[in-house]
């Protein structure tokens, strides 16, 4: 994986069609610094979320509107 990539992986395996944002992981490739802006689409909704992952000073940080359901990992 490139650095600064940002990967959504969701939690389920076994279909291609549930609630993406339920269980979403955020696999974060740090990069230099910078803001990286990414959308997932639920695909249940058809509602899209924003995140934002930032990355300053060798420290990442990823925000979103959503109150819960994902988390993010550095990878």
């Amino acid at each position: 994986m490139r650095e600064g990539a940002v990967l959504p992986v969701g939690a389920r395996d076994d279909r291609p069609d549930y609630d993406y944002l339920d269980g979403l992981t955020l696999r974060v490739y740090p990069g230099p610094d910078g803001e990286t802006t990414l959308t997932v689409t639920d695909h249940a909704s058809g509602e899209p979320a924003l995140f934002t992952v930032t990355r300053s000073g060798g420290e990442v940080s990823v925000s979103s509107p959503l109150a819960a359901g994902w988390t993010y990992e550095l990878a």
